[in-house]
């Protein structure tokens, strides 16, 4: 039993939210300037959520640890 391709992208937006927040926060905390975190946010979501999906994917493929019904 895998997972469609709707939960892996909704689990994958949730997961990036979450992600992305606190990468903005860190940012913001390292440099003080709200343009330079958001940047930095921005490319953080872009760049995640595909290597997010991209592993979720990967991870629907394999047996190891699933329990069959």
């Amino acid at each position: 039993m895998g997972e469609s391709h709707t939960r892996s992208i909704a689990k994958t937006v949730t997961w990036r939210i979450t992600g992305s927040t606190s990468a903005v926060i860190i940012a913001y905390m390292v440099t003080g300037s709200v343009a330079v975190s958001g940047t930095i946010g921005v490319v953080h979501l872009i760049v995640n959520t595909l290597l997010y999906w991209i592993h979720e994917r990967v991870w629907a493929q394999v047996r190891w640890g699933r329990q069959n019904p």
